[in-house]
């Protein structure tokens, strides 16, 4: 069952859920912070996907090779709590032919993927 909810009402609730997980970061020991600027992370995705009732599995990282480049690709996909349907997803990449990746362990760039 779709609900469309109206635009001010879906900004309206964004904002709200904004605010309660800046409350909920601002209270983290040891945030991520790169050039004095704070990241999300993980766990905190999941929170914010959490207040929507969205979940997210995530798949094993497989090895690959493009164009003599080795790495490892990723798959996570979007579910819905209620029932697990699948509602998005996206695959990322780590290569070794990146700079900040061109001499790690493959665990690592497995992890980064």
């Amino acid at each position: 069952m779709n609900v469309q909810i109206q635009p001010e009402i879906a900004i309206k609730q964004g904002r709200q859920s904004i605010l309660i997980l800046k409350k909920l970061l601002d209270t983290k020991n040891n945030p991520i912070m790169i050039k004095r600027k704070r990241y999300i992370e993980y766990g905190d995705w999941i929170t914010l996907a959490n207040f929507y009732g969205i979940s997210v599995k995530t798949h094993e990282a497989e090895p690959v090779e493009i164009f003599d480049t080795r790495g490892f690709k990723a798959r996570a996909d979007l579910i819905k709590i209620e029932n697990g349907t699948i509602i998005g997803g996206a695959e990322a990449y780590c290569l070794d032919n990146e700079k900040n990746w061109k001499h790690k362990d493959y665990f690592q760039m497995a992890s980064m993927a």
